[in-house]
């Protein structure tokens, strides 16, 4: 008797493993696609000129690039295409420097300095 639930109980696993077996390929090769998919890189909307995000980080890296400009002192912000500079300039050349930089980039309408301020640090 223990023999015969033995044996039943090893055909009904191996039946469920038949069974199974296509089903968890199909899903292993569906894991992979999706695997696959999830790490390429993700559509990169950031790098695309005209949006917020991507004219501050443009503004924030090119001052911090430049020469003649203190870009670890300056903090920017954009709100609809348009970049506010505050923070601290060294100069009036410094400045200058920041708000011409923060105009060439694509997408900036306007540029507000006023609270970026020239001299003795804030």
């Amino acid at each position: 008797m223990k023999t015969q639930r033995t044996s039943l109980l090893f055909v009904g696993v191996m039946s469920l493993g038949i069974v199974a077996a296509p089903v968890m390929a199909q899903s292993t090769s569906a894991d992979h696609s999706t695997m696959a998919h999830d790490t390429q890189a993700p559509p990169e909307t950031s790098n695309q000129p005209g949006t917020d995000t991507w004219i501050t980080t443009k503004v924030k890296s090119d001052l911090l690039a430049s020469k003649g400009v203190s870009g670890t002192d300056v903090s920017v912000e954009t709100k609809d295409g348009v970049v506010w500079l505050s923070g601290h300039a060294a100069t009036r050349a410094e400045k200058d420097r920041a708000v011409t930089k923060a105009k060439a980039i694509e997408g900036v309408k306007k540029v507000e300095a006023d609270k970026l301020v020239v001299g003795g640090k804030m």
